[in-house]
């Protein structure tokens, strides 16, 4: 009888331990880019990394940066400036690691003189 009742526990702990087909095991890859050309001036950068930390650049006209993640994502793009005599581009694309883009959100800012704010955040995140 004890060992039945230990091979139950045994087969009950190998079961609850086991990955769940409905987990979501895809890379997502989070890119950011702000790219500026002329007389333009960001103010501001705002995004969120890797971690999920929300992270704040100032007075930076260009920014790249792409990380990946396992399963879910969290992407944040937070842009702030003014445009005086050129353009200032600005993305957020997720992307996943079949080559599908999830996500393409993206803009330009190029009528002069103007102030501009540009913003786009979008998170994944499978519930069971």
């Amino acid at each position: 009888m004890k060992k039945l009742a230990l091979l139950l526990f045994a087969a009950l702990f190998v079961v609850a331990c086991s990955k769940s087909d409905d987990e979501d095991q895809s890379t997502y890859t989070v890119k950011y880019v702000v790219a500026s050309t002329g007389d333009v001036a960001v103010d501001s950068i705002y995004y969120l990394d890797a971690s999920g930390t929300e992270v704040l650049l100032k007075n930076q006209n260009s920014f790249s940066l792409t990380f990946n993640s396992v399963g879910s994502y969290d992407g944040k793009l937070d842009v702030r400036g003014t445009v005086n005599n050129g353009e200032c581009d600005y993305a957020l694309t997720i992307l996943k690691d079949d080559g599908i883009i999830n996500i393409d959100s993206s803009g330009t800012a190029s009528t002069s003189p103007i102030r501009f704010h540009w913003s786009g955040e979008y998170s994944y995140h499978r519930t069971k």
